[in-house]
């Protein structure tokens, strides 16, 4: 017999006071975040499941939407370039593998590409293979290339357009690559 597990409900703002019912919210997160052991076992969307998940899942939510604020007035705070480089990785096994429907049909662009940092250690080849995707951290030619800082190849990723990145081959294929973001 399956059991049905409780569903908390969608957290819907309020009509008014939304800025206080969003600081009511992050207060809970951090609170919760901050009492509960990164190992402890609990259900997420990704592969990792336990509060570490969470933790980092927030860091580069966090990280993504700051820079969306920062860009209103065009004054960045420097980002740690390993921060951002893990923040790529995430987005690989999480938003590009995990959060694709296998129910629906979804093809990844017809072409690799290769993630090149250029502000420290990381190179990635994703490869499609039919909805699914091969990924390999290694020095390797795609069918495009994308090289920049680790922040500007997390915010391409994302589906931002940093000025800074470098492309090598097909630009289209590296804008299909760049719009895959859920």
């Amino acid at each position: 017999k399956s059991i049905e597990k409780p569903r908390a409900p969608f957290p819907t703002p309020p009509e008014s006071n939304q800025r206080e019912w969003a600081m009511s919210n992050f207060s809970n997160l951090f609170e919760a975040i901050n009492e509960t052991d990164p190992d402890t076992p609990l259900w997420t969307w990704g592969r990792d499941q336990n509060m570490r998940f969470f933790i980092r899942r927030m860091t580069h939510e966090t990280l993504l939407h700051m820079r969306d604020a920062e860009s209103v007035i065009g004054e960045f705070i420097t980002v740690d370039g390993d921060v951002a480089c893990d923040g790529i990785d995430e987005y690989i096994d999480g938003a590009l593998q995990h959060s694709m429907n296998p129910q629906k049909e979804f093809l990844y662009p017809n072409g690799s590409i290769h993630l090149h940092r250029t502000d420290g250690e990381g190179e990635w080849l994703i490869e499609p293979n039919g909805n699914a995707i091969l990924v390999s951290r290694e020095h390797a030619k795609g069918d495009v290339a994308v090289r920049g800082s680790a922040i500007s190849l997390l915010l391409y990723l994302w589906g931002r357009s940093p000025q800074e990145l470098e492309i090598f081959g097909e630009p289209e294929l590296a804008k299909a690559w760049g719009s895959l973001a859920p």
